[in-house]
């Protein structure tokens, strides 16, 4: 049993690893993949091809006194990839959940603004998940899920924040 702990630890910290290297690298295969867990579909009659808002302009709209500092860095013409920033402490701490990424799609004449599934935090949840059920803990289990939930809440709370800001940028350049 202890070694079946120990290797569940070791894929923790490798799986934190390679994607705390990769989100910090600004990887775009990273931002562009996994489960998308919060999606916002922003039409616009006119979205041109370098219509999205500049990456610098999304972090000073996205300021807060409480939450960690939103971080945006553009990927190509018409992607930006945003995160909440490593090891930031403020009033109001948390794990991430997601990663998000914005892309404009001129032809479909409308922004997508995703939320994608941290490895981590999937990772993180079914480990924690087996251990308590395995201990016959159903209720802290229950309690997993429901500090999960509340995260997930806290981070499309803010990922519908960067949608509004980004529509009223694709509205104002029609």
């Amino acid at each position: 049993m202890l070694e079946a702990g120990f290797c569940v630890a070791f894929a923790l910290v490798a799986v934190f690893a390679a994607e705390a290297f990769l989100s910090a690298r600004w990887r775009p295969s990273y931002f562009r993949s996994g489960l998308i867990l919060f999606s916002k579909r922003i039409a616009s009659h006119a979205v041109a091809p370098s219509g999205l808002p500049e990456a610098v302009q999304l972090e000073f709209e996205m300021r807060s006194t409480y939450a960690p500092p939103l971080l945006f860095r553009t990927l190509s013409p018409v992607e930006i990839a945003f995160r909440e920033e490593l090891f930031e402490m403020r009033l109001l701490g948390y794990s991430p959940l997601m990663h998000g990424h914005i892309e404009a799609r001129p032809s479909e004449r409308s922004v997508f603004v995703r939320g994608r599934l941290n490895w981590s935090s999937l990772v993180l949840f079914v480990s924690l998940a087996l251990f308590l059920h395995g201990r016959g803990l159903i209720e802290f289990t229950v309690l997993l899920l429901v500090a999960f939930m509340s995260l997930y809440v806290i981070q499309a709370y803010r990922y519908r924040r960067v949608g509004a800001v980004v529509a009223e940028a694709v509205g104002a350049r029609r």
